[in-house]
């Protein structure tokens, strides 16, 4: 079976990794490593109506890329990467909020 790359479409091969490297590198995260993520999902998800919680996001997040719909890019670590992709799940999340209330508001 040949491994699916997450590169960016039309980029250099080396854009992106692939999601077994994506996969490996959340398996080795340490302790630490996932009491900061903790923290990084809590402080992205703060305030976020409708239940939605820092769990919600974290495994939203973790699912996106190892499912190879977020690149995580060369050169970038994983913590950093997963944190990001949170803090865009989160800023979509209130973008829908903040449209719906403009369309029950017109």
């Amino acid at each position: 079976m040949m491994e699916r790359s997450i590169g960016t479409p039309g980029v250099g091969s080396n854009a992106g990794r692939t999601v077994a490297d994506a996969a490996a590198a959340i398996e080795a995260l340490s302790e630490t490593d996932l009491v900061r993520l903790k923290a990084l999902a809590q402080l992205w998800s703060r305030g976020l109506p409708g239940g939605i919680g820092w769990t919600d996001v974290l495994h939203e997040a973790t699912l996106r890329v190892l499912d190879g719909s977020r690149v995580w890019p060369m050169g970038v670590p994983i913590l950093a990467f997963l944190s990001g992709v949170m803090r865009s799940l989160c800023d979509d999340y209130w973008r829908r909020v903040w449209s719906e209330k403009r369309l029950l508001v017109s």
